[in-house]
């Protein structure tokens, strides 16, 4: 990450401040005069870079309120614009008090997102950096509470994390954890159903149903129907032909009359001609009377064998219907059926049972992959592995700083949880015991270890270090190994920007061939000359 430009209107003390930061490299010296008060201090030279700490994170060292904040002597609004390089593009923040807003766009094209709070947390993603991190390996000074030995074991981890790029692990980690509670939720729910229907099987598996049920001989319900159909058709034939036969009876009795009165032997004669009933032509009407009677006769002995042979078949079909005891075979039919029923309800049950088991074991395998991952993606996992593996180079690089700014005479140690072990002259001692010259160079050794490690693995590395009074509480002895540090850190990085911000006329002096930014303060307002 290069920060290319910085322009400013009413912040603290500057009316108007813009800066090409493009123009500078290497040791950059800025120092001021305050003619309001004398000497350097008050001047505004550290409003230089907590413009920078504003314009990226809203925020600044002091914690000013915004009446403070914004120029006591302008009542038009505060602006702090930045304009960065990252990765190839171009981006461009613009944040305001008075009214208060921010701007982002990438490339020129507007990337505000629907608040102002998620817009600064896409810049803060986009750029791999935070405030503490940045605080911690691209500031270092008399306002910062921020260093590195200062910050609580879980500020360290999360300085460690933005320099080794480690957020991506804690996403996944927080998408395992959305996982690992649906699972878990589905696993309850499918126990209370299974619960449930175990409940359910209870009273079933006390009251199975005697197997007898299965022997009980029922007839075939079919066939008595079918044999109690045809009996049906079969009387209804009978009548039938019943009807059929008293007709012809009737029939003969009529015929019968008839030739009663003409009723006579062959022998005799006719009793209308007087002749011989043989030879009689003109009463044919009595012949055909006879002839009708023995056709009648034969249709009723015709009609009768039906009947007769109706009758036998619907006799021989009556044994298959039995009794008909409908009640006892309803009786022993539902006895039947309702323990069938009871057996298969058990069945489905048990079925249920193991398929609901069979999907909760699948989600407990699921729960138990992703307790694996949670714990893989998490400080004691992945992220623990890494730190060990990067100690060792922190460690040599942070020594190599603290060999130099304090002769040899301390040496510092992190362990995996980030904890320090502090030796003097091979004697172990508490940071909170060391003064604060001491405290200042370890600090300032870590932090140039940590700047070290961001240019190594950090796809967001800053191209500038702040250095706001470096010299407090430091010996001449120690000013010239900041010197000499300092030095060695422009042979180091030689695209780096290192602004020091101090008012030590003889760190000045040693490093009077560097370039300068002076800050001028007069009534109030302070102005780059």
């Amino acid at each position: 990450m290069k920060i290319q430009k910085l322009r400013a209107r009413n912040f603290y003390s500057f009316r108007d401040l813009e800066l090409d930061l493009a123009d500078y490299s290497g040791i950059v010296r800025i120092v001021g005069k305050n003619k309001d008060a004398g000497g350097s201090n008050g001047s505004g030279k550290s409003s230089i870079f907590e413009s920078i700490l504003f314009g990226l994170f809203g925020k600044t060292i002091r914690r000013s309120t915004e009446e403070s904040l914004v120029n006591t002597g302008a009542a038009k609004e505060l602006l702090v614009e930045l304009q960065l390089e990252s990765n190839g593009s171009i981006y461009r923040i613009t944040r305001t008090k008075r009214p208060t807003s921010l701007n982002f766009t990438i490339d020129g094209v507007n990337h505000n997102k629907e608040s102002a709070t998620e817009t600064q947390k896409s810049i803060e993603e986009l750029l791999q950096i935070d405030y503490k991190s940045f605080m911690s390996s691209v500031v270092f000074g008399q306002h910062s509470e921020l260093s590195f030995l200062d910050s609580s074991p879980e500020d360290k981890r999360n300085i460690i994390k933005n320099c080794f790029n480690l957020e991506e692990f804690f996403s996944k980690r927080d998408s395992v954890k959305e996982l690992k509670s649906a699972y878990a939720a589905e696993i309850k729910t499918w126990t209370a159903i299974n619960d449930s229907l175990k409940k359910d099987r209870i009273p079933l598996e006390s009251n199975i149903p005697d197997k007898k049920y299965k022997y009980i001989e029922l007839p075939d319900l079919g066939s008595i129907l079918a044999a109690e159909k045809s009996i049906n058709s079969l009387e209804q034939d009978s009548k039938s032909h019943q009807d059929e036969l008293r007709r012809l009876k009737d029939k003969l009795k009529k015929v019968d009359e008839s030739l009663s009165l003409g009723e006579f032997k062959e022998s005799k004669e006719c009793p209308v001609c007087k002749a011989p009933y043989v030879k009689c032509q003109t009463h044919e009407d009595v012949w055909n009377f006879k002839k009708d009677k023995e056709a009648l006769l034969a249709s009723i002995q015709t009609t009768s064998d039906v009947i007769a042979v109706l009758k036998d078949k619907i006799n021989s079909l009556k044994p298959k219907i039995g009794s008909k005891d409908w009640a006892a075979y309803n009786d022993k039919n539902k006895l039947v059926i309702n323990a069938q029923r009871h057996i298969d309800r058990l069945e489905e049950i048990s079925r249920q049972i193991k398929e609901n088991d069979s999907k909760i074991n699948e989600l407990t395998q699921k729960l138990e992959v992703m307790k694996f991952w949670e714990l893989a993606f998490s400080e004691k996992g992945i992220v623990r592995y890494i730190i060990r593996n990067i100690l060792e180079y922190f460690n040599l690089k942070s020594n190599e700083y603290v060999s130099i700014l304090t002769n040899n005479q301390f040496r510092v140690e992190f362990s995996d949880d980030l904890s320090e072990s502090i030796k003097n002259n091979g004697s172990e001692v508490k940071y909170i015991s060391l003064s604060g010259g001491e405290k200042r160079k370890l600090n300032l050794a870590i932090m140039l270890a940590l700047q070290d490690l961001s240019s190594k693995v950090s796809r967001t590395d800053c191209d500038l270090v702040f250095f706001d009074e470096v010299c407090d509480n430091v010996d001449d002895n120690g000013i010239l190994a900041i010197h000499n540090l300092f030095l060695s850190l422009r042979e180091q990085y030689p695209t780096k920007k290192l602004f020091l911000i101090t008012h030590n006329n003889k760190l000045s002096e040693l490093l009077n061939e560097t370039q300068e930014i002076k800050v001028v303060k007069e009534k109030g307002i302070s102005s780059i000359v």
